[in-house]
């Protein structure tokens, strides 16, 4: 079975990852204190495109990874969440529950990191 991440609006705080019989439970929230959300372009949405992407790439403790509230991500994962957010989060009906196979979320993660550009280290911290 394909993983697939399932979203459901009457449990926000709850993202599962499915790769089989077993439901995984994903945690990683940086901007918004107690929930995921979709079909907007806010701080939730944000939140569950950062949670999704490390979830696929997660980090290494390598000098690169950004620290976020509640852990660290790759730098590529902090650079491409926003984008990632307005192609597979913002656009879902937010009253609805989804089913997200990984598998296109995968092939973008790899067009994106072929046309990202080197830049300056990003910091997920709040100033």
């Amino acid at each position: 079975m394909p993983l697939t991440f399932h979203l459901d609006h009457t449990h926000p705080q709850v993202l599962l990852a499915t790769a089989g019989p077993h439901n995984v439970t994903v945690t990683r929230l940086h901007y918004h204190a107690r929930s995921y959300a979709y079909g907007y372009h806010g701080s939730g949405p944000a939140d569950l495109a950062l949670t999704i992407l490390n979830h696929l790439w997660p980090a290494d403790g390598q000098i690169t990874d950004v620290p976020v509230h509640g852990g660290r991500v790759r730098q590529e994962v902090w650079r491409l969440h926003q984008a990632f957010k307005r192609t597979f989060i913002a656009p879902l009906a937010q009253e609805e529950a989804h089913d997200l196979e990984a598998a296109p979320m995968r092939e973008w993660l790899k067009a994106a990191l072929a046309n990202l550009t080197p830049s300056t280290e990003m910091t997920g911290q709040s100033s």
